[in-house]
């Protein structure tokens, strides 16, 4: 009998944590009055008062402009999660309208987890017969209709799960994978319900070989931001934390309800993150500051605001490095020499900034190895005729390629698209002789159909001199494909 079956879990109740490394530092909220904010009542609440630097802060968030969030819930549904699936029913359709009612503009998924069906050799299996890693809901497509969430929900039943560790792991990387995310503006949200912790990195009942730093640095690097109501356990914590989210302790006595208010008032209030990403030579610097509302910068608040970022080097994401305040900047900084060490090309920075218990994520990017392609070589630019695109919409591009070299060259273009997934789509290929200083272009396009995933989609273009491969270059464009209202 695993452990967590001797629980027996009434509901939640919520115990904040700050989105920083120090986890035991608890987080402070700002009034409702001054911010929009849905505060919640609960022991810890009543206990203690937002602090001064906080309300000061929260002065600077924007609370009332439209919010766009996509939030999936990924829930557990083991043998001891009877009261919080029941408690989950009566409540989901009253989050949907709280979250209508706040002025946000919401997408909501499921997914759903218990272990994989294996047998490790233990006294206990990872999990039976009729569990289940992961199960992506409407194949992944999201509702902006509280009764469809609610029917969702109502179709959740308790498994058994075998042993206390469960199958987080892979049910975050296929939520990640697998959801139809909005992209754009609109934030991306998990909210994790659970009562057990990961398997560790190499145990056998990680069938699909995730780690859980690997997932985290996934989940970052697209720009996931975690709220988990789960144990006082590090796999489950470090998600939240390192994501930008929240940690709240799933306890005996206490309720649901409060943890999705707050979540619901944390997504009303925004920030942004406006900065400079370069690599020379290999070396990466970040500058950024954060900006509230009107475009007015937020003091640095030792303790209440940080930024963190996460580097992407082609499929391989980094570890979390700090950004530190430098005064007279007055901005967070960092130099990282070498990043990407041996890889040249466009990186992406995934860039995090916390105020108190708000969170903002943004994504630069930013070119490395230059050295390795000849000064001049080649121009490369692509063009959409917009960002934004439905089914059934074409999306019409440009291409230029122009030698700067000073000879005629033979130059290999391919031209595509990557999809969220991330798969790469190839749509054509040319092998041009370009004479010195001049262009070759093209145009075309290609049709939005409804086997499209939902997300943000990069345009690209990559020509390379046919006898000097050194000489590389690519551009790309993002854009973003919505469904329309479900």
């Amino acid at each position: 009998m695993r452990k967590k079956m001797m629980f027996l879990m009434a509901a939640t109740m919520i115990f904040i944590l700050s989105a920083s490394l120090a986890i035991s530092q608890p987080s402070s909220e700002a009034s409702p009055e001054e911010t929009g904010f849905m505060f919640v009542t609960t022991p810890e609440s009543l206990t203690a008062a937002p602090t001064g630097e906080c309300q000061e802060l929260a002065r600077y968030l924007d609370c009332v402009s439209g919010k766009k969030a996509d939030i999936v819930f990924v829930f557990d549904t083991t043998g001891s999660m009877g009261e919080e699936i029941d408690e989950m029913k009566s409540i989901a359709k009253e989050f949907a309208d709280n979250l209508a009612s706040s002025g946000i503009d919401y997408r909501l998924g499921l997914t759903e987890y218990r272990d994989f069906n294996l047998n490790c050799g233990g006294d206990t299996a990872c999990g039976g017969s009729d569990d289940f890693p992961y199960k992506v809901y409407n194949e992944g497509v999201l509702t902006g209709n509280s009764a469809t969430f609610k029917s969702w929900i109502d179709a959740l039943s308790l498994g058994w799960g075998g042993d206390e560790p469960e199958s987080v792991l892979a049910a975050m990387t296929h939520t990640v994978n697998d959801q139809r995310w909005r992209g754009g503006d609109a934030a991306k949200i998990v909210v994790l319900i659970t009562d057990a912790p990961a398997h560790p990195d190499g145990d056998c009942c990680n069938q699909e070989g995730d780690t859980l730093d690997g997932v985290i640095s996934y989940l970052a690097s697209s720009g996931v931001k975690v709220y988990a109501i789960g144990p006082d356990e590090e796999s489950i914590k470090k998600m939240a934390v390192e994501t930008g989210g929240k940690f709240y302790l799933i306890r005996s006595g206490l309720t649901l309800e409060p943890i999705l208010e707050d979540i619901a008032g944390i997504i009303s209030c925004s920030f942004g993150i406006d900065g400079i990403v370069s690599c020379d030579e290999g070396a990466l610097e970040v500058t950024v500051e954060l900006k509230g509302k009107d475009g007015a910068t937020i003091p640095y608040r030792a303790g209440f605001t940080d930024v963190w970022i996460y580097v992407t080097c082609s499929e391989e994401v980094s570890e979390r490095y700090d950004l530190v305040y430098d005064s007279d900047l007055k901005a967070y900084h960092a130099v990282i020499d070498p990043v990407c060490s041996g890889y040249g090309g466009t990186i992406e920075v995934t860039v995090y900034g916390r105020v108190c218990g708000w969170s903002a994520v943004e994504i630069f990017e930013a070119t490395c190895g230059g050295d390795q392609c000849p000064e001049p070589c080649l121009n490369v630019t692509s063009s959409l005729s917009q960002e934004v695109y439905i089914y059934g919409d074409s999306v019409f591009y440009n291409v230029s390629v122009r030698n700067d070299l000073d000879e005629k060259r033979r130059f290999a273009i391919t031209y595509g698209y990557v999809d969220p997934t991330p798969k790469t789509h190839v749509i054509g290929t040319f092998m041009p002789d370009i004479y010195p200083g001049d262009a070759y272009g093209f145009y075309g396009d290609f049709k939005v159909l409804e086997s499209f995933y939902s997300g943000m989609y990069v345009f690209f273009v990559t020509a390379t001199d046919v006898e000097n491969p050194d000489c590389s270059v690519s551009d790309g464009v993002r854009f973003w494909v919505y469904e329309e209202e479900i």
